[in-house]
This record gives structure tokens, sequence and C-alpha cells, in this order.
């Protein structure tokens, strides 16, 4: 199975080293200031015993809860936990790889020529960009329909039209990935140290891992991941425009989850919610909804979903 070359051909032929810094930066920067804040409010709401109201929410964090064992958490330790545990760790590991980039490649990234040790720093942070993105739609979904299952119905509000198949389509994926991205940092310094600076040649390919062993030359297991996960590597027009909107749609849907917080608090303490935080909610979702439209016109050059 050739998943190295195979992955690079699905590359541009070359783009700037600063896409790749950018997108290592901007994550760390989403995580710490929105994604984590947001889910440390979600805690106090979904505690270790809750039970999960809404049936694909059940199946969904069940999943998460069984698949994924951390050494860092508790045994009882909800999907939330988990996944807020995860990309606590992303903020340790994502600098490093930002570090491995900047002694790792020049000015550019050049399809042609890539070896298994750079091809996967391209792959992590791919894997991580999906994390995140996958991780801002589960906290979205969650929270909206658990709002809804409060009020005694199954059907879910204020989402993407899509955004339940995403979910469905990807969660084995996703528990992948956040094995992957738990791994300690020191664990993952001697994987990337372990992985051969070799180029990667088609012809060769298999040869070569089987001379190194799989071990080596994938320690992380990627070949076994449905690449591409995002277009961050495959248009060429528009990245600054997509990064901002990216940004501004994270903003939105942690807006859009702090207000679904306070009126499952209130409705569980009072029986009601504020018509006025209501209100508040219906504009974040459609201002997400507007964004999410945006970044998908901006990604429409490569067929991405």
């Amino acid at each position: 199975m050739k998943s190295f070359s195979n992955y690079i051909k699905s590359l541009l032929p070359s783009f700037e080293t600063s896409r790749l810094k950018s997108l290592l930066n901007s994550m760390c920067e989403e995580i710490q200031e929105i994604i984590i804040p947001t889910i440390e409010k979600l805690l106090p709401i979904f505690p270790a015993n809750w039970k999960w109201r809404n049936n694909d929410v059940k199946t969904f964090m069940t999943r998460i809860q069984t698949t994924v064992k951390l050494k860092k958490v508790p045994g009882n330790a909800n999907a939330i936990t988990i996944i807020n545990a995860v990309l606590a760790n992303m903020l340790i590991t994502l600098p490093y790889m930002r570090g491995e980039v900047d002694k790792a490649f020049g000015r550019e990234v050049a399809a042609d020529g890539l070896s298994y040790n750079k091809t996967t720093m391209l792959q992590f942070s791919e894997l991580a960009e999906f994390f995140v993105r996958y991780t801002q739609v589960l906290i979205n979904y969650v929270t909206s329909a658990e709002l809804n299952a409060i009020n005694g119905s199954q059907k879910v509000s204020g989402i993407g039209p899509d955004d339940l198949d995403y979910l469905r389509v990807n969660i084995a994926t996703y528990l992948v990935a956040l094995r992957v991205l738990a791994i300690d940092i020191n664990q993952l310094k001697n994987d990337m140290r372990a992985i051969p600076d070799m180029i990667v040649d088609e012809s060769t390919e298999e040869g070569a891992i089987a001379l190194v062993g799989s071990h080596k030359a994938d320690p992380l297991g990627f070949a076994a991941l449905p690449w591409p996960l995002s277009s961050i590597y495959r248009i060429r027009l528009g990245i600054a425009e997509r990064q901002v909107a990216k940004y501004e749609t994270l903003i939105a849907e942690s807006k859009a989850v702090e207000y679904r917080i306070l009126l499952m608090k209130q409705k569980i303490e009072e029986g009601v919610g504020d018509a006025a935080t209501e209100r508040l909610l219906e504009v974040h979702e459609e201002r997400m909804e507007k964004l999410r439209y945006k970044i998908a016109k901006l990604e429409q050059e490569y067929d991405f979903k």
C-alpha cells in the first residue's frame, strides 16, 4: 500500500511554508483562547454522571468514552473531559511540531522530494486541523441536541444541514485522531526521530517501508486514515480569507454554545429559558451558518467535503 505516495499526490505541487506554520500557530490560538474556555464552561453542565438525552449524542459520546482511554483523566471521565484533555495536550505538541517544521523546510514545501519525516509533519498538522473542526461541530451539535432534549424533543435545531451526516461519517477518523493527538510529547519526539529522512519514491515505497519497518516509517498509523482530511494544502487561492472566516465561524459557534449553556442552566434550575437569551442564540446561529457557507465557497476549487 503506497500511502505516502498517494498522500503526496493529493497535494499542490508546491506552497509556501508559511501556510503550514500559520496553520499550527492559529490552531494553538484557537484552542487556547476559544475552544478550551468554551468546553470548560460545558463541564459543570455535563458532569461524569450526565445521562445523554439525545440518541445520536449518546452514540457519539459512548464511542469516545469507551474507545479512548487516557492516563491523565479519571477512568469514569466522560467524552467532554477526554476531548478537553487532548486539546490541552495539543498546546504542547503543536508548538513542538512548529519547531520541527522550522528545521525541516525552507521557504517552500514542494511535493516532489518530500521525505517520510516531512510528509508526517504535513499529515500531523492536517489531522490536527480535522480534529479541531470536528470538535467544533460536535460541541455545537451536542449542546443544541441536549437543549432540545431537555425540552422533550429529539429534533435538533440551530446546526448546519449536513452536520449530523458529517459527524456520523467521520467518527471513526475522529477516534483515531483522539488517540494520536493524545500522545505524550516525549513519545511523539521519539516517534518523529524514528521516521527515516528518505525521499518518498512511489516505485520503491513498499520496499523501503518493508526494510525499515512500518512501525518506524509510520509510527502514528497515518496509513489507515482516509486522506485528504482538509483542503489546507490543496487549494491555491483564498487561504488568508479562509483562515479569517474559519476563526470568525469558531467565535460564532462558541457564542452559540455559551447561550445554549445559559438556556440549559435556566431550564434545569427554573424550568424555563429567557426569551432574550434565545434571541441572542438565534443571531449567532444565523451568523455561523453564513460563515460556513462562505468557507464552502472559498474551497469550491477543490472538491472537498
